[in-house]
């Protein structure tokens, strides 16, 4: 199977107000911010993406079930001509331009279907998943027989030519607008057959890395297997070194401790521990070395800094020295707080991190520094995966501009 495929892209009829019926992706807002979306505009694809839950519902994609109903409302929109399917089939330019407006960047991508890889040789994960996301996805696909969002890829191409075929063939642009953050998101067909042709080409031997969409990946792999027709899966796919990319870290947070509170540093033979009088600066002071994390509980803030003799050594190259794995291995992990487990909750914001724990809603946080891309491709390359939740890649592409039958 060609790893890259033009697609007939499923699209809001023209002249709809994007701004208005998008979403981020369906995992990254809350159930509140749903029904306010929902609230927004009777079209507005969260009722597609994440459609609320009724008493009675049932786990599978069938009726009654939320999944069931996004199912019949994309008929429906199919139907009425709400939404409609391009005529022929083609790759989409996409770019997001974010930031200040004195540091304005620009992310761009190429948006296509691509194939489903079962050996992990071509298309490789940098984290691993958790089931419960998985299954639900899977109802969703099941259910609506289509990838509602595109999952992200990474690819290495340091000349840049793909972004080169791409921009200097995307001519007919489809859609422009800017969302609630005042980031300005914009769309093009690519469709000329020799520059479609050329692309796919591109990404004939070219390694992918999943960035975003580990879960959905895995969806389509489990969906492959039950009908290999439904082989592919829509995807964004962005150079590493992109200057609009960028990696925000995920902090964790501790529901409860499995030891008294007051013998936490007996709890921390791993690490120096050095006060900070306020946790967001010291978060800002971090080394960027991996080695530093930023403590939080209700007696006070301490940087963590980890001993050299404790160092990873478990043979797994640029994995052991990533901040993340040294807090699940030399701390979570003697706790007794394995990957997945519960009583670890996850957030971007720091603030939200540090207040959860002066409220009494965590008994302790983790401040993370980010990774880098470079890292992640670096680690799954080495066929490693870092723990869940390592990584929040930005800027995001809003889910309702493009969609494709699975």
């Amino acid at each position: 199977m060609t790893v890259l495929q033009p697609f007939r892209a499923i699209r809001f009829a023209p002249g709809t107000d994007l701004a208005s019926i998008t979403t981020p992706p369906h995992d990254c807002f809350t159930l509140a911010e749903r029904d306010a979306f929902l609230a927004r505009h009777p079209h507005n694809v969260a009722r597609l993406v994440r459609g609320a839950e009724l008493p009675g519902d049932g786990e599978g994609p069938g009726p009654p079930s939320w999944h069931a109903r996004a199912a019949d409302t994309l008929r429906g929109w199919l139907a009425d001509r709400t939404l409609r399917q391009d005529a022929s089939p083609a790759l989409y330019l996409y770019t997001i331009t974010h930031g200040p407006v004195d540091r304005r960047r620009t992310l761009t991508a190429l948006i296509g279907r691509i194939a489903v890889d079962p050996s992990g040789v071509r298309v490789k994960p940098h984290e691993a998943t958790l089931l419960r996301p998985r299954k639900d996805r899977l109802r969703l696909r099941e259910a609506t027989g289509c990838d509602l969002e595109p999952i992200w890829m990474l690819y290495r191409d340091p000349r840049g030519w793909i972004n080169e075929i791409a921009t200097s063939n995307a001519i007919d642009e489809l859609a422009r607008f800017t969302d609630d953050e005042g980031r300005e998101h914009r769309l093009w067909r690519v469709e000329r057959p020799e520059a479609v042709g050329e692309l796919v080409a591109q990404f004939e031997e070219r390694t992918l890395v999943i960035a975003d969409g580990h879960h959905r990946y895995q969806t389509a792999l489990e969906d492959a297997k039950r009908d290999p027709r439904r082989g592919a899966i829509l995807t964004m796919l962005v150079r590493d070194d992109d200057p609009g990319l960028a990696i925000e870290a995920t902090h964790r947070l501790v529901a409860a401790l499995p030891f008294d509170a007051a013998s936490i540093f007996q709890q921390l033979p791993a690490w120096e521990v050095h006060p900070v009088a306020d946790p967001l600066a010291g978060l800002a002071a971090l080394s960027p070395d991996g080695r530093e994390v930023v403590l939080v509980t209700r007696a006070g803030a301490w940087r963590l800094r980890l001993r050299p003799e404790a160092e990873l050594a478990r043979g797994l190259g640029r994995l052991d020295t990533l901040a993340v794995s040294r807090v699940q291995e030399r701390v979570l992990a003697p706790w007794g707080l394995l990957a997945g487990d519960e009583r670890v909750r996850f957030t971007r914001d720091a603030a939200e991190a540090v207040a959860a724990v002066r409220s009494g809603q965590a008994a302790a946080a983790f401040l993370m520094p980010p990774e880098s891309p470079a890292a992640v491709l670096d680690v799954a390359a080495s066929g490693q995966l870092m723990p869940p939740k390592a990584t929040y890649f930005v800027p995001k592409p809003r889910s309702g501009v493009v969609m494709a039958p699975a």
